[in-house]
């Protein structure tokens, strides 16, 4: 049967110092030796849903990241905030449309 496992990027993820870390599959975990793709294929997960802090860059390229691995991904905008508040994710969305992401 289908299941659903949250996994906080805030509580598991870090960059290490001087590493930008622009994406959680590029991050590290608390737990040494193991990263979101070691965790992601060990749960068995199939589909991804990617929000947060920063659109433009941490939630798009955690997206194109999930994306190009196989995952089905989709961005939730309503659980994510642009960097730039005061203007519409315009470019953002119109990557996810050219990347085949999806986005609700």
């Amino acid at each position: 049967p289908p299941r659903s496992t949250l996994f906080p990027y805030t509580t598991l993820f870090r960059s290490e110092p001087g590493q930008a870390g622009y994406s959680a599959f590029e991050a590290g975990t608390l737990r040494p030796l193991e990263n979101l793709e070691d965790i992601l294929e060990r749960e068995e997960v199939t589909h991804v849903s990617v929000g947060g802090y920063w659109l433009e860059y941490a939630v798009s390229n955690t997206a194109f990241d999930a994306n190009a691995l196989g995952y089905n991904t989709a961005v939730e905008l309503t659980a994510s905030c642009p960097l730039e508040k005061h203007e519409p994710p315009r470019q953002a969305i119109e990557r996810f449309e050219r990347a085949g992401v999806a986005y609700v």
